[in-house]
């Protein structure tokens, strides 16, 4: 997984949220409060963040409709990705450790390529990976199990043989679904919910247990 798990994203997505909000006279959200919406990509959040804002809008002031909410949130997005990004302590160790073992990688997020993969090259952890699964390669997004099972098409490896590592029900539920482990880290954006409740292969503290096998049942 990319945002929350490889990489902190929410404060591009909230600068750019908030931009969009005050394009439209509508007061900034606190940096932070965006984290629930973040996980099955920018259309979901742009459904969520409108209802959290309905009650604000006025005659004068009506919320646009989704489509062009999500269009003018993408034109901010596009202007400040990877900006305040930041990659998350043990990530590039963890894959270095991966990659030195002959580990193949791919990275399965709910982020449209347009933004995924601009992503990975700005922060140097793109040539770690051989497959990128953005939330438009295929025809559904996680929670469902298409996007990891297309991924390990693509790496020619068995779901079963493989492993996802998230932060969030969506990535459990995906690699549940697709009959695959999953590792699960306690930082990122986990929509509100207790990862324990998840019941997830294993909890690990970052990227680089889950590479090296230093982690505790769930």
């Amino acid at each position: 997984d990319l945002d929350g798990t490889l990489m902190h994203t929410l404060p591009d997505l909230d600068l750019a949220a908030n931009q969009f909000l005050q394009e439209h006279d509508l007061p900034p959200r606190p940096h932070g409060k965006l984290a629930d919406f973040v996980g099955k990509g920018s259309r979901d959040m742009m459904t969520r963040l409108l209802a959290h804002v309905a009650h604000e809008a006025t005659p004068a002031r009506p919320m646009p409709d989704l489509d062009s909410a999500v269009e003018q949130f993408f034109e901010h997005y596009h202007a400040v990705n990877g900006q305040h990004s930041t990659v998350y302590p043990g990530v590039v160790a963890g894959l270095q450790h991966w990659q030195q073992t002959g580990v193949r990688l791919a990275v399965v997020t709910n982020k449209s390529m347009a933004f995924a993969q601009p992503l990975l090259e700005q922060s140097g952890l793109a040539p770690y990976f051989d497959v990128v699964v953005a939330g438009d390669t295929c025809s559904h997004k996680k929670p469902h199990p298409l996007p990891l099972q297309y991924a390990c098409e693509q790496l020619g490896v068995a779901p079963v043989n493989a492993v996802m590592v998230g932060d969030s029900v969506n990535d459990a539920r995906a690699a549940k679904a697709a009959g695959m482990p999953v590792l699960l880290v306690p930082y990122g954006y986990n929509q509100g919910v207790d990862i324990n409740t998840l019941k997830p292969t294993a909890i690990v503290n970052s990227v680089y247990e889950a590479a090296t096998g230093v982690y505790w049942p769930a």
